[in-house]
């Protein structure tokens, strides 16, 4: 696996940089962005990137780029278009209107300065940008006025790809786009990569040594929490689980507002084969849950199983329905899950509908001196399959929205 302290980006703190201090790494991301901006200006690989922070088209062929600005000059100050552009972990961002004090934070974290116009960019690693602040801003650039404009790192790790096309003859500048668009990646920002699914492999001596990676996995999968449960289940939340030393797997989960106990929920989960998503019954609770459906009105979870769509030809996995049993041991909370059922799709739309039942019935049962069964109903794709793809946010909202009537048949609205 790739050491991540080879990359430039991530082995440049600054003078004095403390890497556990907070806001270190979005320092690093903003110095990276202005150096590489710095680099490009005035060549084509510019251009996708320019477009990705909303920079104005006319007169890119030269700009300066400044770090924290905190005055305006004069000769600035009468440019017709100003912007600020927040930069943001996505999906959505959101202005909070409640802190108060950042308007004396009014230092922009990279200005552009062009011929006609003036862009400030505000970096965030999440998704929050306080009313002060953008305040602050406003005063800086003096522009009351002044546009907000957002915009995600994903959408700037896009552009880098798109960028690196670009590039004529020009050793340097591919180089430090390379280096970019791997430094967003290790992060988090740039995509799944093959370093992440190599790092759920690794012994718990190697992990320690590479947190970078580590938490890259759990940004990124916070990332597609996030723009699912924002284009599915918007009152649902979202919830991240911890990356263990002895566990191959990471998860984030998708829950019922207010949740005070389990409930059946929605699961994204990363292993080193790849990624999961799937709707999860994984507890006492909401195993009764399911068990009382499946004895109040077996019909309709029935038809939803024999509606799952089996594997097309130019999808990577299809739908299954798995169970496991849980088997306790002698420590507390520790069980061994042997399965206990697992059918495809295809297999679901051959069986008769009796037969299916009596399968699901028999393979959901709790058996005596054993926990509840863990149910789900899940698809997998394969690590190769979704390494830099762009497309898997859309694919697990699919996936989701798939699942939405097994959830109404719970009793979960969506919403």
């Amino acid at each position: 696996m790739r050491d991540p302290h080879l990359n430039v980006f991530h082995a440049y703190r600054g003078p004095g940089a403390d890497p556990d201090r907070p806001g270190q790494l979005e320092d690093n991301l903003t110095r990276a962005l202005a150096a590489v901006l710095l680099r490009l200006r005035g060549s084509a690989a510019a251009e996708p990137i320019l477009d990705a922070l909303h920079v104005p088209r006319a007169g890119r062929d030269t700009f300066d780029v400044q770090l924290q600005v905190g005055r305006l000059p004069d000769r600035h100050v009468a440019q017709r278009d100003m912007r600020i552009v927040v930069l943001h972990a996505g999906p959505t961002l959101e202005v909070d209107e409640t802190r108060a004090g950042d308007r004396d934070r009014g230092r922009p974290d990279v200005v552009l300065f062009g011929r006609n116009w003036t862009v400030a960019i505000e970096s965030k690693l999440g998704n929050r940008v306080s009313a002060d602040q953008i305040a602050g801003h406003r005063l800086t650039l003096r522009a009351e006025t002044a546009p907000v404009i957002s915009t995600t790192w994903m959408q700037v790790a896009e552009a880098v790809r798109v960028a690196r096309r670009q590039v004529k003859r020009s050793p340097v500048q591919s180089f430090l786009l390379a280096q970019f668009e791997e430094y967003l990646a290790m992060t988090g920002f740039g995509g799944l990569v093959e370093e992440q699914f190599a790092y759920l492999a690794l012994g718990a001596e190697d992990r320690d040594r590479d947190t970078v990676t580590k938490d890259g996995i759990r940004r990124s999968l916070a990332l597609l929490a996030d723009a699912v449960r924002e284009r599915w289940a918007r009152t649902w939340e979202p919830h991240l689980g911890k990356i263990r030393t002895n566990s191959t797997g990471a998860w984030a989960i998708i829950r019922p507002p207010g949740s005070r106990h389990p409930q059946p929920h929605l699961t994204i989960s990363m292993t080193p084969a790849g990624i999961g998503v799937f709707a999860n019954i994984e507890t006492e609770g909401p195993w009764r849950i399911f068990r009382n459906a499946l004895r109040r009105a077996p019909g309709p979870f029935i038809e939803f199983l024999r509606g799952l769509d089996p594997p097309g030809k130019d999808e990577p996995k299809g739908w299954r329905f798995e169970v496991l049993r849980r088997v306790g041991t002698d420590r507390p909370r520790d069980y061994l899950t042997p399965p206990g059922l697992t059918i495809g799709a295809g297999a679901i739309g051959n069986l008769p509908q009796d037969a299916l039942l009596s399968m699901v019935v028999a393979a959901t049962a709790k058996p005596p001196r054993e926990a509840a069964p863990e149910i789900m109903v899940l698809r997998r794709y394969d690590a190769a399959a979704v390494v830099r793809q762009s497309e898997l946010p859309n694919w697990l909202v699919a996936d989701a929205r798939a699942l939405t009537p097994f959830f109404e048949w719970l009793g979960g609205g969506v919403r």
